[in-house]
């Protein structure tokens, strides 16, 4: 039989204690193919731009959009009288005055996840490292928020509206001190605005795009999860973040998108669910509608309706970047992924950086950025158009290597199956017992409990980079389980690394056949179907991709579970999914349709 583990989540490490984010240079005829390097490989041809230039700032400058409202804009340019400069646009809606803090705690950048000071709206960038360098960097505030004009706004496009966003980069354009190539940068929100104007209409000025942490919900593998960490991001509820400088937030869209009778009917719906119900904060979020995107978000989330991502609109050049898996960050960034296959850009690249989140404030990776904006906005060919379009943080090894495409072309998808005893074996179970593994609601008993599984010792190092999934087959006592799912590096000290992690509401168990992949599923977006009490069901779980190597002597362990450890630092920070208040008995059948698809580097 196997055992039934107490899951702790803060004995898995999130992110590696030692790895850099430093640049390893390389000359033009560097021999990379296979290599891992210490810091992330860049082949040089060309410098980038020297820091020459000392910097002046314009504050407030108030900007006219088409409707005649006026935005509040800083700019930090040059100061060299009569010259012209490319300029960047970090469009956020975290507040311009308070980026600019960047300029005296840059030398202080604080740790996701064990640092109390670690602000995540500090991310528009390393300001002065670019203006040194011969750029305009412009931030502006969305309507709403400061001293800009217009709002109250009530979802996310209107911090991130594409008409205002076109306005502003043609004005850039216009400016003396520009010389009329613009480019976009900055993770997050700052991602955000970059795909909202990509997919839609783009200004002629607009040259190269650099959404760095790719944030765009509209491309997230639909899971039906009901993901907390997005409440917390609204309320500076997300770990130390700050609140959200919106001066007031306008009211829901819902009743007004809905039809009453529908509109009540939903509420009403919500809050009779037992997790809502007997969960206090967010019913009180949906009696008393604070914020509208919260509202609306759980207005939709038993009702979800498919929306079109728009990315094969995308023909500008962009370079996309997300983390590895690990953190509220990384399910947020999931997008980066789908994104980089979708876009029809004939000049993309690719880079999966380190788990979780960078250190905030957001000063890293800065020279990677400047090598893609010189080549596109000052036509320096200095070497990273040279280059394989993907670069990836290997965990296991914390090092770094190119990739000719994502997802790899030379590996293999293996199954590993969920056996007897706690193991992962390439052979199915045939055992017909299942392994049951009983979840109390939380409110009764805050412990989660979960069912592990093993491989034996590898015997040489082992590549796994790729998308991956976990298949089920489970009898429940509820119509509906929160799967959730983490896939850890063992070492032979016995300690946890996360590798991977993913989530399925089961009620949106139902895939599309013609777009799934047994690595890849694609659940359809739509209502909830009720699990069958006492029935099998098959669940197909999409997994974040994975970038690891295995080394000799460790072991990877799957552990399926179906609460959240409330009591772990990501919890009590707010990354936490919307817990099931009820208590679950799960029958897990093993054998031949309970297994892993793991993306294993082929070794010819």
């Amino acid at each position: 039989m196997s055992i039934v583990s107490v899951f702790k989540a803060d004995e898995i490490k999130i992110a590696p204690n030692q790895f850099s984010l430093e640049p390893e240079k390389l000359p033009p005829n560097a021999q990379i193919k296979g290599r891992l390097f210490d810091g992330y490989p860049v082949i040089v041809k060309e410098e980038v731009s020297p820091p020459k230039y000392r910097m002046k700032i314009l504050k407030d400058i108030m900007v006219k959009m088409r409707d005649g409202v006026h935005l509040a804009v800083d700019i930090y340019l040059p100061d060299a009288e009569g010259e012209k400069f490319p300029c960047l646009v970090a469009w956020g809606m975290w507040g311009k005055d308070n980026q600019e803090t960047v300029l005296w705690l840059k030398d202080l950048p604080q740790p996701y996840y064990t640092s109390p000071w670690w602000d995540g709206s500090l991310e528009a960038g390393d300001i002065e490292y670019f203006v040194s360098r011969g750029y305009v960097y412009v931030i502006p505030d969305p309507r709403g928020i400061g001293k800009s004009e217009g709002g109250p706004p009530r979802t996310l496009i209107d911090l991130h509206k594409p008409e205002d966003i076109y306005d502003l980069i043609e004005w850039v354009a216009q400016q003396p001190w520009c010389n009329g190539k613009v480019g976009m940068i900055g993770p997050s929100s700052y991602s955000l605005s970059q795909y909202m104007i990509a997919t839609n209409n783009p200004p002629p000025h607009l040259v190269a795009l650099f959404p760095i942490g790719s944030f765009y919900p509209p491309a997230d593998p639909f899971t039906g999860m009901i993901d907390l960490a997005l409440a917390g991001i609204f309320h500076g509820g997300h770990i130390h973040d700050s609140s959200l400088p919106v001066r007031q937030w306008g009211p829901p869209m819902s009743p007004e998108i809905l039809p009453k009778d529908e509109f009540e009917k939903r509420l009403k719906e919500l809050l009779e669910h037992p997790d809502i119900k007997f969960h206090p904060k967010v019913r009180s979020s949906l009696v008393y509608p604070r914020e509208p995107i919260l509202f609306d978000y759980l207005m939709s989330a038993f009702h979800p309706t498919p929306v079109n991502d728009n990315l094969d609109k995308v023909t500008l050049p962009i370079y996309i970047g997300v983390p590895a898996p690990g953190g509220g960050g990384a399910r947020v960034y999931w997008s980066g992924f789908e994104a980089y296959n979708k876009v029809r850009s004939k000049y993309k690249k690719f880079l999966i950086f380190i788990p979780g989140e960078f250190p905030r404030p957001f000063v890293h990776m800065q020279y990677e950025m400047i090598r893609w904006f010189d080549y596109w906005l000052k036509g320096i060919d200095n070497g990273i158009m040279d280059e394989p379009p993907v670069k990836i943080f290997m965990g296991g090894v914390n090092k770094w290597k190119f990739e000719d495409d994502w997802p790899p072309k030379d590996i293999k998808w293996i199954n590993l199956y969920l056996r007897k005893g706690n193991k992962l074996s390439t052979i199915p179970e045939s055992d017909s017992r299942p392994d049951v593994l009983y979840q109390p609601m939380p409110l009764k008993d805050p412990t989660v409990y979960s069912l592990n599984y093993y491989t034996d010792p590898f015997t040489e190092d082992t590549e796994i980079v790729g998308p991956t999934a976990l298949h089920l087959e489970a009898t429940i006592d509820q119509d509906d389980v929160n799967w959730m799912i983490t896939v850890v590096d063992v070492s032979p000290d016995g300690s946890k690394q996360l590798m991977t992690e993913g989530w399925l509401r089961g009620s949106f168990r139902a895939i599309d056949e013609n777009k799934s992949k047994p690595w890849a599923p694609v659940h359809k977006v739509q209502d909830p179907v009720p699990v069958p009490k006492g029935e099998k069901v098959k669940y197909d779980i999409n997994l974040m991709p994975i970038t690891w190597v295995i080394q000799k002597g460790h072991r990877i362990g799957v552990i399926i579970r179906t609460q959240d450890d409330m009591y772990s630092r990501l919890a009590i920070g707010g990354v936490y999914f919307l817990p099931r208040m009820v208590d679950t008995v799960v029958n897990l059948h093993l054998g031949p349709n309970s297994y892993i698809v793991l993306p294993v580097r082929s070794k010819e």
